[in-house]
């Protein structure tokens, strides 16, 4: 057997100790590469970390309408009605307005490009006629 050594207190051989050392450094090499991985596509990207949008640097605006936001969070950022857009765009389906523009786009056979247009139309319109519709998330307190 291979020479005994006492680590942590306890009698253990010479290759425990080294199989002991080797995962450590395998652990910490892990780690700082996966940290290192994490910062780069925090910087770097335009989607913000590992593909998460980012929009706390931004303001919001009818123009940053996306598809892949629901009709609950633009009803609520833009303080419309609940029922607003789903009458203003005949919206039948049961999940509104926990749907995506894009999810409702694909379902009713609507061009999602089609579909976002009409919104911001929709939402800039009302906001020319109630001033009071401005959006009701500034940038530093929201939350995705």
């Amino acid at each position: 057997m291979g020479k005994k050594i006492i680590f942590l207190g306890k009698n253990m051989d010479q290759w425990q100790v080294v199989l002991i050392f080797t995962i450590t450094l395998v652990f910490l090499a892990g780690l700082f590469f996966l940290t290192l991985t994490y910062r780069s596509f925090r910087h770097h990207s335009p989607n913000g970390a590992l593909g998460i949008k980012n929009f706390h640097h931004r303001p919001l605006t009818v123009d940053n309408i996306e598809g892949w936001m629901t009709f609950g969070f633009i009803n609520h950022s833009f303080n419309l009605p609940p029922e607003y857009l789903k009458n203003t765009l005949g919206i039948t389906d049961n999940k509104y307005p926990n749907i995506t523009l894009d999810r409702w786009a694909k379902e009713s056979r609507a061009k999602s490009a089609d579909l976002l247009e009409e919104t911001k139309l929709l939402i800039g319109n009302r906001q020319k006629t109630s001033p009071n519709n401005s959006p009701s998330i500034s940038p530093s307190s929201q939350k995705i």
